[in-house]
C-alpha cells in the first residue's frame, strides 16, 4: 500500500494533464465540455487557483487526523480490551463522568427556552449545532483522549500532548501534497464536464460525490497506513 500512496500524487498530476488534453480534443469534436487549454480556460485556472485550493476540506482533515493521533498515543482504545490496572480504571471513570457532563450540557442547551444550539425555528437543520457538530465531536474525542492520557501517565506535560497531536500527521505528510493536487483535479473535472455549473450555484450531487470520493478515500488509506506504521 505504501508504494501506491507514494505514487498517488503523481497519478493525480497525470490525471489533470490527461483531462486537459481530453478537454481540448472534446472541444475540437464538439463534445459537451469546456476546453481548459483555451484562453478562457487558462485564465480560469490561474485566476481561481487559490480558490480551488481553499475549497479543499483542509480543516476537516487536520482536525480529524490530529484527534485520531491523540487517540492512538493515549491508548484509550487499547485499554478497552483485556485486564485493566487501577490507573486505567480511574481514567475510564473520569472520562465517563466528563462525557456525562458534556452530554448533559448539550441537552440542556437544546431543551432550555431559547434553544441556544437550534435554529430560530427550533430545528436541528440549519442550526449552529448542525454546522458545528463535526468540530464539537472532534474536540470532545481529542479532549477525553488527552484526559485519559494524563490520568494513565501516558502524557506528563504539554510537550507530550503536542507530540501526540502531530505524531500521525507527520507520517501522513505525503497526503497533504495529494490533497493540494486533488483540489485542482476536482476543479478541473467540474469546469470541463459540468458546463451548466457556475460558482455560486448549489453543487450538483454528482460533483459532491466525486469530490467526496477523491478527498476521503485517499485520506482513509493514508491514515490507515500511518496508523499501522505506528502500531
Amino acid at each position: 500500500m505504501k508504494r501506491l500512496l507514494n505514487t498517488w500524487p503523481l497519478a493525480i498530476l497525470i490525471s489533470i494533464c490527461i483531462l486537459s488534453v481530453l478537454s481540448w480534443i472534446g472541444n475540437v469534436y464538439g463534445w459537451d465540455c469546456r476546453n481548459v487549454l483555451s484562453a478562457d480556460g487558462l485564465r480560469w485556472a490561474i485566476a481561481r487557483f487559490m480558490i480551488h485550493l481553499n475549497a479543499a476540506p483542509w480543516g476537516y482533515f487536520i482536525m480529524l487526523t490530529a484527534a485520531i493521533s491523540v487517540v492512538k498515543e493515549s491508548a484509550i482504545l487499547e485499554g478497552l480490551t483485556g485486564p485493566k490496572n487501577l490507573k486505567q480504571k480511574r481514567a475510564y471513570m473520569l472520562v465517563a463522568i466528563i462525557m456525562i457532563v458534556l452530554i448533559s450540557l448539550v441537552v440542556l442547551m437544546i431543551l432550555l427556552p431559547g434553544n441556544l444550539f437550534l435554529s430560530a425555528f427550533g430545528t436541528f437543520r440549519n442550526s449552529a449545532l448542525e454546522r458545528g457538530v463535526f468540530a464539537i465531536l472532534t474536540i470532545v474525542v481529542y479532549a477525553i483522549s488527552v484526559i485519559y492520557g494524563y490520568a494513565t501517565g501516558r502524557f506528563f506535560n504539554l510537550r507530550d500532548i503536542y507530540m501526540a497531536t502531530v505524531s500521525l500527521p507527520q507520517r501522513m505528510a505525503t497526503y497533504f501534497i495529494t490533497l493540494f493536487l486533488t483540489s485542482q483535479l476536482v476543479a478541473f473535472i467540474t469546469y470541463i464536464f459540468f458546463t451548466n455549473y457556475h460558482p455560486g450555484l448549489d453543487r450538483p450531487v454528482s460533483i459532491s460525490s466525486i469530490s467526496f470520493c477523491l478527498y476521503w478515500i485517499p485520506w482513509l488509506l493514508y491514515v490507515t497506513d500511518a496508523y499501522k506504521d505506528k502500531s
